[in-house]
């Protein structure tokens, strides 16, 4: 928000983000700050030769003291990582979630990400599972530490096309579900997407039978969250949780 990598944030760029926020909150909704780079900057990654954990903790200490108040806000604290090395990212992730507590937003949701953008099927046996499951809060705990996930349901999983073509059931949310539930862990599935002709309307289509694996592991945390995969407008996002 400030063009430059470490400082305050520039005010007149936060305020214009936080008129952004506010429009969202005042939908009664839960709505997420993303930070949107991959993990790099200038192709360099966080931690791991470009800017380091200390000044990604002060983006975040930043951003959560202007939101510790609102517990309907969520810090999604990075849009797809990908190719990192993942238990130095763990790393990362935990200075991040360490300055957001300390920063006195003690009770909102944190989205982790783990490698290969954030994929729920490469979660588990990319070792980003092992490797986020480190990550505490600062009284040791995990409550509100949530596993960051992505899943499309067309032919290459890109989200690119209107037909949805798999379920994505076996390979990804059956496997990350148990990998939960054995850790007692939580997940969202922060990002997916679905077409607009009638694979995604006509039970047990892909999308239905994946969101349905999902409610049947009892796996919803918020009543609104149910709400919003079933109102969702098809082709955008939308928002699911478990609990396990």
């Amino acid at each position: 928000m400030n063009n430059k990598i470490g400082g305050a944030l520039d005010a007149t760029n936060l305020a214009k983000y936080d008129q952004v926020m506010q429009t969202c909150l005042g939908t009664g909704a839960l709505c997420a700050i993303d930070i949107h780079n991959y993990a790099r900057v200038d192709n360099k990654i966080i931690g791991q030769g470009g800017p380091s954990d200390a000044q990604f903790a002060d983006l975040w200490t930043q951003l959560a003291t202007k939101y510790r108040s609102n517990d309907k806000v969520i810090f999604g604290l990075m849009n797809e990582p990908h190719d990192v090395d993942i238990n130095i990212w763990a790393n990362t992730v935990q200075a991040a979630v360490t300055a957001i507590r300390n920063a006195g937003a003690t009770t909102q949701m944190i989205l982790m990400p783990g490698n290969d953008f954030s994929s729920a099927g490469a979660f588990v046996p990319n070792g980003s599972g092992a490797a986020l499951l480190k990550v505490v809060n600062p009284d040791g705990s995990t409550t509100g530490l949530i596993m960051d996930l992505h899943k499309y349901l067309d032919v290459d999983n890109s989200g690119t096309h209107s037909t949805c073509t798999t379920n994505n059931i076996d390979t990804a949310f059956a496997v990350v579900a148990t990998f939960l539930r054995e850790n007692k862990r939580l997940g969202m599935v922060s990002e997916t997407g679905a077409g607009s002709d009638s694979s995604v309307r006509k039970p047990p289509g892909p999308l239905t039978a994946a969101y349905r694996v999902i409610v049947l592991h009892k796996l919803l945390r918020a009543e609104h969250f149910l709400e919003s995969k079933f109102r969702c407008i098809f082709g955008l996002y939308c928002l699911g949780s478990w609990e396990l």
